[in-house]
C-alpha cells in the first residue's frame, strides 16, 4: 500500500522540504534533457529504495508497471522512427517518477509533507487536501482487497462495475464522516 512506512533511513530522517525540492529538481530536470538521461531516473529510484529500506509492493509494483507499459506503447505508435528505442527509455523514465514520487509519500510523515507543502508556499486548503487524499489511498486499497475478495468467494467474474460500487460508496462514506468530524471540531476553509 501506498502510505508512510515508519523507519531510520537516511531518507527517513531527511527534511520534508528537502525532499520535495529533490523530487521536483529531480523530475524536471530528467524532463529537460535527452531520453537517454532521463533513463537513469529509474535505476537512481531503484538505489534509493533500497537504501531507505522501504517495501516495494506487488501493487506498486503493477501500477509502476501499467504505466510504463503505456508510455512504451504511446512512443511506439507516436515515433515512425526507433519507437521500441524511445518506448524503453520513456517507459523507464515514468517508472522512475513513479517509484520516486512513492519513495516520498512511504518516507514522509503526512503531517510533515504537510507543512513542507505549506512552507513552499502551497495555499493551507490545498496542502490539507493532499494530505487527506494521500491518507485515503492505503484505505482504498484495503478496501478494494476486501471488494475482490467477496467477489471471489461469491464466485462471480471480475469486472469493474460490480468492484467499482463499493468502493464509491465507501469513500463517499468517508467523506461524510470526515466532514462531519471536522465541522465538529470547528474546522472552516475560511480559518485557513
Amino acid at each position: 500500500m501506498i502510505k508512510y512506512s515508519s523507519g531510520n533511513s537516511t531518507l527517513h530522517n531527511t527534511n520534508a522540504k528537502a525532499k520535495i525540492l529533490a523530487f521536483f529538481t529531480l523530475t524536471l530536470a530528467a524532463a529537460i534533457l535527452p531520453f537517454e538521461y532521463a533513463a537513469l531516473l529509474l535505476p537512481f529510484a531503484l538505489f534509493l529504495h533500497a537504501i531507505s529500506k522501504t517495501p516495494l509492493e506487488r501493487t506498486a509494483w503493477k501500477a509502476v508497471a501499467a504505466l510504463a507499459l503505456f508510455a512504451f506503447a504511446v512512443q511506439i505508435v507516436f515515433r515512425s522512427q526507433n519507437g521500441v528505442y524511445y518506448g524503453i527509455l520513456n517507459a523507464a523514465y515514468v517508472s522512475g517518477v513513479i517509484l520516486l514520487a512513492g519513495l516520498l509519500i512511504t518516507t514522509t510523515k503526512p503531517g510533515d509533507l504537510r507543512d513542507a507543502l505549506m512552507q513552499l508556499g502551497l495555499p493551507k486548503k490545498h496542502a490539507f487536501m493532499l494530505t487527506i487524499a494521500l491518507e485515503a489511498i492505503p484505505l482504498l486499497q484495503a478496501k478494494a482487497e476486501k471488494v475482490r475478495m467477496a467477489q471471489n468467494a461469491r464466485g462471480s467474474e471480475r469486472k469493474l462495475m460490480p468492484m467499482l460500487v463499493p468502493l464509491l460508496h465507501s469513500l463517499f462514506e468517508r467523506a461524510k464522516k470526515l466532514s462531519i468530524s471536522l465541522e465538529a471540531r470547528g474546522f472552516s476553509p475560511e480559518k485557513l
